[in-house]
């Protein structure tokens, strides 16, 4: 079920670009995600070891990484509780059952970040609700993409692999590992890119600011004097693109597009809750249940 909202309307499908990939070596990448998810459900840690590290993780995140940053400002706090609450809800609605009791943290810092550990834990910093995200849809977007990666059990992957291949502990191992993963790594944020929009689409929000969302980072290409778009720039990117753990912001706005025009197409939404003027006021006015 949908909530119909009077507020946002986003029937029609958004025009797509006619491939989503920024770089040629974009498309390496999936046969290796595919390995990578095959390698690790060989030794997949169940959800009381997930949630037994992410307490150890959240403690020493909140009083030794951010001592007294770590959910200090009660009113940032509630806010981002209800959104949470909200986006759950549109998890449920859309079938997907929570496998963890999640607790979202507000982060003081002007960093401009949000993430997630093993076991429920999500993070959401001040820089990024004050310099990046401008109303309620794309916050449920982020919010929904940092569940995304717990439920996919992204955060966990690098323990799953040194549970799969013990000859590869220690910090070397442990680096290599890393280091490998990192070759694929950005195909898991787009898998947690569609699974915050389908919570925050299934939770009555406008997920056409989760493209918004994106489309605000996309940086302009070096052109040269003549106009001709610097080469040696585009080789560099391909190669910077072969490690990068994160999409290019470019082609995340363009799967994201992908994401709108198939959910509208398997369950309309005529009208979606964007909430920028509550937004401003940490107030949560939100989908109507």
């Amino acid at each position: 079920m949908i909530w119909m909202l009077p507020f946002a309307l986003a029937a029609d499908p958004l025009p797509l670009p006619k491939a989503c990939d920024a770089y040629m070596t974009d498309a390496a990448k999936r046969p290796l995600h595919a390995l990578d998810e095959l390698v690790r459900s060989g030794r997949a840690l169940d959800p009381d070891e997930e949630r037994a590290i992410g307490d150890d993780l959240h403690a020493q995140i909140s009083q030794v990484d951010h001592p007294g940053q770590v959910d200090r400002d009660g009113r940032q706090l509630r806010y981002l509780k209800k959104v949470l609450k909200r986006v759950l809800k549109g998890m449920r609605a859309d079938g997907v059952e929570p496998r963890f009791k999640y607790r979202i943290h507000f982060v003081d810092d002007p960093t401009v970040n949000a993430f997630a550990i093993p076991g429920g834990h999500v993070y959401v910093y001040r820089g990024l609700l004050e310099q990046w995200v401008q109303n309620e849809a794309q916050l449920s977007v982020v919010i929904g993409h940092e569940v995304g990666h717990i439920e996919l059990r992204h955060p966990s992957a690098l323990l799953e692999y040194l549970n799969s291949f013990p000859m590869l502990g220690g910090d070397v191992g442990f680096l290599a590992v890393a280091f490998t993963r990192s070759l694929f790594s950005s195909a898991q944020e787009l898998d947690a890119d569609d699974f915050g929009m389908r919570a925050a689409h299934y939770a009555g929000y406008d997920v056409t600011e989760g493209v918004r969302l994106w489309e605000s980072q996309i940086d302009q290409p070096v052109q040269r004097s003549d106009g001709r778009q610097n080469r040696l720039l585009d080789v560099l990117g391909e190669l910077g693109n072969i490690v990068s753990s994160h999409p290019d912001a470019r082609a995340r706005a363009c799967y994201n597009t992908e994401h709108f025009n198939a959910l509208q197409a398997e369950e309309p939404l005529r009208s979606g809750y964007v909430g920028e003027r509550k937004y401003r006021k940490r107030r949560v006015i939100g989908p109507r249940w």
